[in-house]
C-alpha cells in the first residue's frame, strides 16, 4: 500500500507539470445550488379544478399542481413541490393584478402566493391552523383592493395580501349555522347600488354591506330566504346585479329584488364568470351562454380536428383572458381555448388544447427503468388506467384509448423490464402484456400462452410478480389457478408448474412476487405474508424433476433471520448481494448461491450494524421497496419517506420526508434508479417524484474526465454552485489541487460522478482559479484528469 501510494503521488506531479493551465472549457449555465432544483415532479395535470387570468397568462389550479400558458407564445410553465409549491392538488386560483401575483389554494387550508416576475413561492399556514373547525379547505378566492376575500370550508376568512396574514375571519353568518361550508365569495353591487360581500354557502347565499363596520355581528348579514335552492355553489356579477349558481340551476338577482331562474341545468352549476355582455355557466356535461335578457344557449364542446373528437364531459371552470377568448378547464381532459365560439346553441370542437405533459394518471405502485434508462410505471390495482413510461422527458401512455391491442384491458399493477429490451407488464384480471421493439404490443391469455382464468370467472387471468433469467426465459406468477408458476422460454415457448412442495411449505399457500437473483435463482414472496420461497430449477426450467428449494419462515432475533415474516422488497446489489426489506426492517443475504444448498443457519440473513454500534440499522422500519444505485447505495422506500444507506448498510446517508424534501407523502411505495443519469424515482401514495442523485454507471478505465458546470460563477451570495465530476470508475479517489500541486479538497466517489460543493479542506469556497481534478482508480484503472475554473 505505502508504494501504490507513493506512485499516485508522483502520477499527480506529473499530471500537473504536463498539463499546464492551457485547457479550454465547455461553457454551461450555472447551476442552482438549491435542494429544490435537484427534484422533479412528475404529475398530471389533466384535473383541472379552477382558472384564473392575467393580462399575459391564463392559469390552472390542478390535481397535479399549477401551470401557466403564456398568451403571447404559448409557453407552459408547471409549479409543483419540486418548485416550492406546498402541495400538489391545488383547489383554488386567483390573480392579484397589484402584486403580480397568483394565489392557490389547497383542501387543507393552505395558502401559497407565487410571484409571477421571480417565480418564487410563499406559503402561509393560517387558515390550516384553524383547528377548532374540523375541515378547512379553501373553495375560491377572489382579489378586491388590498384584500384576498377566501371562501374556506368554515366560512370566509379575509387575507391582507400587504402583510401577509390573515386580517380577519366569519364563520357565523346570520343564521346560518357556525361553520357553514363557504363555496364562492364575491364582491358585487346589490340591484339597490351598495356594494356588498356576498358568501354562497351549502345553506344559503348570504350578503353583506363592504362598509359594515363588524362582519363579526351576525345581524349585519342578509340571507336571501327567497333564492328557491340553498345550496349556492357559485356567483358572478353580472348586468348590474348577481347571478347565483345552485346545485340545481342559476339565478339572477332581479331589481325587485326576486330571483329570476334561468333554466340553466338540473345539476350543479360550479362556476359562473362574466363574459363581456354575457355570462357564462359551467354544468357538468357543457358550458350555457346567458345574454343581457337572460336567455340562454347551451353548447357542448369537444376537443379534436373534426375527425375525431374528445368531449369534454366534466368541465369544472371557465374563464376570459385579456382579450375576450374564452378558455374551459375539465377534470378530464385539460385546458382548452374556446375560439370564435358564438351565443347560439349545439356543438363546439377546438384543437386549441393546453395540457402540460405527464401521464394520464399519476398514482404508481411498480416502477422499473429499462436497459435505455427509460421509466416505466404501474398504476394501483382498480383504475384501469393502463401503464406509462417517460424517456427522454416525455411521457407515452399504453392504455386501451391509445392502444389498440389493449381495448378493454387498463389495469396493469406488476411490471418488469427484460434485458432483451422489451417491458412485461401483469394485469388484474387480463393476463400479461409485452411491449417489445418500436412499442409493439402483445397480449397474452389463454389461447396464446400458458396462463390460465381463474376457476368460474368469466376469464379473469390474474398476473402478478413478473421476472427473467440471463437465458431469457420470463417467469410471471399466474394468481388463482392450479399451476400459478408461468414461465416463456427465450424461444417463445410456453410452460406451466404446478405449486411448490417440500420443505414445509403450507399446501394452500399462494404467491404474491418474483424476483430472479444474477445466480437464477428465483425469490418468491407468499401472498399473505408467509416468510420467503429461494427455488432454482437448475438449468432446466420446465422440468420440476431436479428443482431445489429453501421456504424461509418464522421471525429471526439477535440480528439473524427475516426481520419479519411479511417480506415487501428485494434488490440484488452490485456485489451480488440479497437485501430484503420487510415490515420490521432490512436484512441481507452476503452469499444467496448458498442459501438453498448449504446450512441455513449459516447462511441466513443478517441485520445490518449501525457504524457506530448503535444498533440494527433502520430497525423496525415498515419497507415497500429497495432499489440499488451506480454506487451500490441503496435506495429504501417505506412508510417513512425515502432513505438512502450506504453499500455496506450502515450508514444512512439520506431521509427524505414531506417535512425535509418535495416529497408529495411520508409514504413511499415504490423506487426505482436510472443509473445512466443517477436520477432517483419515488412513487407515493400522492404521486410520482425524482431526485437528481449522484452516482452514475461508472467507466471501465479511468479516462478524461467531464466536469461541469464549468467554468463555474459565484452565486450572489459569494457561494458556489454544485460542481459535478463525471467519467470516474467505480471506486476512485478524486482530488482537487491548484496548479501548482497543492491539495485543495478530497473526494471518495462511488460511482461514475462525483459531487464536489467548491469547498476547501477547512470548509471555505475557494477563490477564483483554475483548479486540476484527478481521479485515481482504486482498482489499478489508472487516473482520469480534467480542469475546471472559478469565477467569483
Amino acid at each position: 500500500m505505502a508504494s501504490r501510494r507513493s506512485n499516485n503521488t508522483n502520477l499527480i506531479a506529473i499530471l500537473v507539470m504536463l498539463l499546464g493551465a492551457s485547457l479550454s472549457f465547455l461553457a454551461f449555465q450555472p447551476v442552482n445550488g438549491q435542494d429544490l432544483a435537484r427534484w422533479q415532479s412528475h404529475t398530471p395535470f389533466r384535473t383541472v379544478h379552477a382558472l384564473a387570468a392575467s393580462d399575459e397568462a391564463v392559469w390552472a389550479a390542478t390535481s397535479g399542481g399549477v401551470f401557466s400558458y403564456r398568451l403571447e407564445d404559448g409557453a407552459i410553465e408547471t409549479y409543483t413541490t419540486a418548485s416550492g409549491l406546498y402541495g400538489i392538488d391545488a383547489r383554488a386560483i386567483a390573480f392579484d393584478e397589484t402584486r403580480d401575483a397568483v394565489w392557490v389554494g389547497y383542501g387543507d387550508g393552505v395558502l401559497d402566493r407565487i410571484d409571477v416576475a421571480t417565480r418564487t413561492v410563499s406559503t402561509f399556514l393560517d387558515i390550516r391552523r384553524a383547528d377548532q373547525f374540523s375541515a378547512r379547505g379553501i373553495n375560491r378566492m377572489r382579489v378586491f383592493g388590498d384584500t384576498v376575500y377566501v371562501a374556506t370550508d368554515f366560512g370566509l376568512v379575509l387575507f391582507d395580501p400587504v402583510r401577509l396574514e390573515v386580517r380577519d375571519s366569519f364563520s357565523k353568518l346570520g343564521s346560518l349555522s357556525s361553520g357553514a361550508r363557504a363555496n364562492d365569495v364575491l364582491t358585487a353591487p346589490s340591484p339597490n347600488g351598495d356594494m356588498q360581500i356576498w358568501v354562497a354557502t351549502l345553506e344559503g347565499l348570504a350578503r353583506a354591506p363592504i362598509t359594515a363596520v363588524n362582519l363579526r355581528e351576525p345581524a349585519v348579514w342578509t340571507i336571501e330566504d327567497n333564492l328557491p335552492q340553498n345550496d349556492v355553489r357559485s356567483l358572478a356579477s353580472f348586468a348590474g346585479s348577481v347571478l347565483a349558481g345552485t346545485v340545481l340551476d342559476a339565478y339572477f338577482l332581479g331589481s325587485s329584488l326576486e330571483w329570476l331562474k334561468l333554466g340553466v341545468a338540473g345539476d350543479p352549476v360550479t362556476d359562473l364568470q362574466r363574459w363581456g355582455n354575457f355570462a357564462v355557466a359551467v354544468e357538468p356535461f357543457s358550458i350555457v351562454i346567458v345574454d343581457d335578457q337572460l336567455q340562454i344557449s347551451r353548447v357542448f364542446v369537444a376537443y379534436g380536428d373534426g375527425s375525431e373528437e374528445v368531449p369534454y364531459v366534466r368541465p369544472s371552470s371557465v374563464v376570459a383572458d385579456v382579450s375576450g377568448k374564452l378558455w374551459l378547464a375539465d377534470r378530464v381532459e385539460g385546458l382548452l381555448g374556446l375560439e370564435g365560439i358564438q351565443n347560439t346553441p349545439g356543438n363546439f370542437v377546438s384543437s386549441d388544447r393546453v395540457l402540460p405533459d405527464g401521464p394520464l394518471f399519476g398514482l404508481f405502485t411498480d416502477l422499473v427503468v429499462d436497459r435505455e434508462g427509460a421509466l416505466w410505471a404501474s398504476g394501483t390495482s382498480g383504475t384501469g388506467t393502463g401503464f406509462y413510461r417517460l424517456a427522454d422527458g416525455q411521457w407515452s401512455s399504453f392504455a386501451d384509448r391509445f392502444v389498440p391491442e389493449l381495448e378493454g384491458r387498463n389495469t396493469y399493477d406488476f411490471i418488469h423490464a427484460d434485458d432483451d429490451g422489451s417491458v412485461w407488464v401483469g394485469s388484474e384480471g387480463f393476463g400479461a402484456a409485452r411491449v417489445g421493439e418500436d412499442d409493439a404490443v402483445e397480449v397474452f391469455v389463454e389461447n396464446n400462452s400458458s396462463l390460465r382464468a381463474a376457476p368460474g370467472t368469466n376469464g379473469y387471468i390474474r398476473v402478478r410478480g413478473i421476472g427473467s433469467e440471463n437465458d431469457g426465459t420470463v417467469w410471471m406468477i399466474n394468481e388463482f389457478v392450479g399451476t400459478p408458476l408461468n414461465g416463456r422460454l427465450a424461444d417463445g415457448t410456453w410452460f406451466a408448474l404446478p405449486a411448490l412442495r417440500g420443505d414445509g411449505l403450507p399446501s394452500a399457500i399462494s404467491y404474491n412476487r418474483i424476483f430472479v437473483d444474477g445466480f437464477d435463482q428465483k425469490w418468491i414472496l407468499p401472498l399473505r405474508s408467509e416468510g420467503l420461497i429461494v427455488w432454482s430449477t437448475s438449468n432446466t426450467p420446465d422440468d420440476p424433476t431436479d428443482d431445489r428449494l429453501k421456504f424461509l419462515r418464522g421471525r429471526g432475533s439477535g440480528g439473524r433471520g427475516l426481520p419479519s415474516e411479511n417480506v415487501r422488497a428485494w434488490a440484488e446489489d452490485r456485489s451480488g448481494r440479497v437485501w430484503i426489506g420487510t415490515e420490521r426492517g432490512i436484512a441481507v443475504f452476503f452469499i444467496p448461491s448458498l442459501v438453498i444448498s448449504h446450512d441455513p443457519n449459516a447462511f441466513e440473513p443478517v441485520w445490518p450494524i449501525a457504524e457506530d454500534r448503535s444498533g440494527f440499522l433502520l430497525r423496525d422500519l415498515f419497507v415497500n421497496d429497495i432499489a440499488v444505485d451506480a454506487a451500490d447505495q441503496k435506495w429504501i422506500a417505506s412508510t417513512t419517506g425515502a432513505w438512502l444507506i450506504d453499500s455496506e448498510g450502515t450508514v444512512v446517508l439520506e431521509h427524505f420526508t414531506a417535512d425535509n424534501s418535495p416529497l408529495f407523502s411520508n409514504e413511499v411505495v415504490a423506487v426505482a434508479v436510472n443509473n445512466r443519469d443517477g436520477r432517483v424515482y419515488f412513487a407515493t401514495d400522492r404521486g410520482l417524484l425524482s431526485f437528481e442523485g449522484d452516482p452514475v454507471e461508472p467507466a471501465t478505465d479511468a479516462d478524461d474526465l467531464f466536469i461541469f458546470p464549468n467554468p463555474v460563477r459565484a452565486n450572489g451570495d459569494g457561494s458556489l454552485p454544485p460542481v459535478f465530476i463525471e467519467g470516474l470508475v467505480a471506486e476512485t479517489d478524486v482530488r482537487i489541487t491548484t496548479a501548482d500541486g497543492t491539495l485543495v479538497a478530497r473526494l471518495a466517489g462511488r460511482g461514475g460522478r462525483v459531487r464536489w460543493d467548491g469547498r476547501d479542506l477547512n470548509g471555505e469556497y475557494v477563490p477564483s482559479g483554475v483548479y486540476l481534478v484527478i481521479g485515481l482508480g482504486l482498482n489499478d484503472e489508472g487516473a482520469g484528469v480534467g480542469k475546471v475554473a472559478i469565477v467569483r
